[in-house]
């Protein structure tokens, strides 16, 4: 606790001085400013007075949800004047430490608790700059989803990116439906809630992420999907002889076992020609097609595919339409993968299946057709 009444002066100073105050960190003479306790609260005075100047900028200059009407008040100046009214709360709870002698540091403007709650806070004391820098990415859309890939057995940066997807797919869902402006308010709250994920990360090594690892991933949700329906119809056929979770069990190790003997097959394939990253650049992974029996054929039917899909949302909602961008979402996930050769993507690979099923059956319907008509011409002309 500090107890000179000149250096908690100069700290309840760094909360009015706005930006000026940075200046404290310049100052290397005077004993009283060049001090650990002035420095900390101006940290955290520094980090309110920016965060003052984002709200201004946002709300009021820019003025998001200035269109957005709420009982005669519109939504910049409802949501300015809360973070407004907050940040001045936080400002005067600084300086009221400041003046007991006490720290407040930018992780303390949360209160969270450490239990194994939905909210968790990871003590790391050792984290090297490579794991925070892979930490940070996790919370990046599309950057994410790239890492998800090559951290599998990482359940904390799991978890970042199964919220940063779900933040994401949110956003993007308000933005096609209903425009902008609420797209936007997700938007701000995420970043704001990185902003400080880093910050704590940053100042405190520790990792905050939210406990959502009973949310499954799309591979996940793919083989609940099959089990569901295997389910139901050996109960329909009264020859339901396991549970749903057995069911699953079963479904899952099958599953892997698959992509795993599909990826050792494919390894013995040749390479291609070109960065195997190319594969899923939409219409541009098109001169693949040639390559179908290279080590990489899952990924370039799942890229091809994707392409598929890209032209259609652009047809369905226009090309200037944020749509198309949705093919983002399985292109960083099969980037993330590209090493694994047996990798049929979810869902995607399914749409190929089944346009590849109904092709086979046309070739199949027409090869009957022709051999019919050359017998009734035989039969013709043996006749005549």
């Amino acid at each position: 606790m500090e107890t000179n009444r000149k250096v908690i002066g100069n700290a309840i100073s760094a909360y009015f001085l706005m930006f000026i105050s940075a200046t404290f960190f310049l100052n290397k003479e005077n004993k009283y400013i060049n001090n650990d306790f002035v420095k900390s609260h101006t940290k955290t005075a520094v980090l309110l007075h920016i965060l003052f100047l984002l709200v201004y900028i946002i709300f009021i200059y820019v003025g998001l949800g200035r269109s957005v009407q709420f009982l005669g008040f519109s939504l910049s100046v409802i949501l300015s004047s809360s973070f407004f009214i907050g940040l001045f709360g936080l400002l005067m709870y600084g300086v009221y430490h400041a003046n007991k002698g006490k720290t407040f540091t930018i992780s303390d403007m949360m209160s969270l608790t450490k239990t194994d709650t939905l909210l968790s806070v990871d003590e790391e004391k050792e984290l090297s700059e490579t794991e925070k820098f892979s930490i940070i990415i996790s919370y990046i859309p599309f950057l994410g989803y790239f890492h998800y890939g090559k951290h599998l057995g990482n359940t904390r940066i799991q978890n970042i990116v199964k919220l940063n997807l779900i933040v994401s797919s949110i956003i993007a869902f308000f933005y096609i439906i209903w425009g902008a402006n609420i797209a936007n308010l997700f938007t701000l709250f995420y970043i704001v809630y990185v902003v400080f994920c880093v910050i704590t990360l940053l100042v405190k090594d520790e990792v905050i992420s939210l406990d959502i690892h009973k949310i499954p991933v799309a591979s996940e949700e793919y083989i609940w999907g099959k089990t569901l329906w295997s389910y139901v119809v050996s109960h329909l056929k009264g020859s339901t002889d396991s549970s749903l979770s057995n069911l699953y069990s079963e479904k899952r190790t099958a599953h892997y076992a698959a992509e795993k003997f599909r990826h050792e097959e494919q390894s013995k394939h040749k390479n291609i020609f070109a960065s195997p990253y190319l594969i899923y650049l939409p219409v541009v992974n098109i001169i693949f097609l040639g390559f179908l029996k290279s080590k990489y054929k899952y990924h370039i039917i799942n890229g091809i595919t994707i392409s598929l899909f890209a032209i259609a949302l652009g047809f369905t909602f226009g090309i200037k339409s944020i749509a198309p961008l949705l093919v983002l979402f399985p292109i960083s996930f099969g980037l993330g993968y590209i090493n694994r050769l047996g990798y049929q993507m979810p869902y995607v690979y399914d749409f190929y299946g089944f346009f590849a099923t109904i092709g086979r059956t046309i070739k199949k319907l027409f090869s009957k057709g022709r051999a019919i008509q050359k017998k009734e011409e035989k039969v013709v002309l043996e006749v005549k």
